[in-house]
């Protein structure tokens, strides 16, 4: 199951059984439905109508599509600009207010005006001694600094201790600050 969520109430939804639910940029509808995509990797909505996404195609390519708008400059040319032979899927992106990005992946990390927290809690478990048993692999970013960090073996937010609230409480409080 896939679940991504963005501002302006953009969503996609995948029930890994072939079934989508999706609310998105003009853009993106097109490219879903001239597309012909066994496996979709990563979704991302940031400002505007601005999105990444990342998928797998019938014979078995993998690619990125993204309309960054001019929003995120930064990772536009880290993905495409900058040459580097990047497995798009393996990339996480997350796209914030103000620009705010984060991308991690085959070709390392990147990114741009995400919280101080979050810079704190990707550069404490980015140590060389925790590196392959808490590496972080996305950092989720949401409205007003806050956030919620993946790893190789837990999930972090500053708001929620995630062991111990319901995932409805989790989402609640996530999505409510978009």
């Amino acid at each position: 199951m896939q679940l991504y969520f963005g501002p302006n109430l953009r969503y996609f939804f995948h029930d890994g059984k072939g079934n989508f639910r999706y609310r998105a940029p003009p853009d993106f509808l097109q490219f879903l439905k001239s597309t012909q995509v066994t496996t979709i990797c990563c979704v991302a909505f940031g400002e505007g109508d601005s999105y990444y996404v990342s998928y797998t195609t019938t014979n078995g390519q993998n690619f990125a599509r993204a309309d960054l708008n001019d929003h995120y400059p930064k990772l536009h040319s880290w993905l495409y600009l900058e040459n580097l032979p990047h497995d798009y899927a393996t990339i996480a992106v997350s796209l914030g207010p103000d620009g705010a990005f984060f991308a991690a992946g085959n070709q390392g990390q990147r990114w741009r005006n995400i919280p101080e927290d979050a810079v704190d809690y990707y550069q404490k478990f980015t140590r060389p001694d925790l590196y392959l048993t808490k590496r972080v692999h996305s950092l989720d970013l949401g409205y007003k600094g806050t956030f919620s960090g993946i790893g190789m073996d837990s999930v972090y937010s500053p708001e929620y201790t995630l062991t111990s609230c319901k995932p409805e409480t989790l989402a609640d409080g996530y999505i409510r600050h978009y």
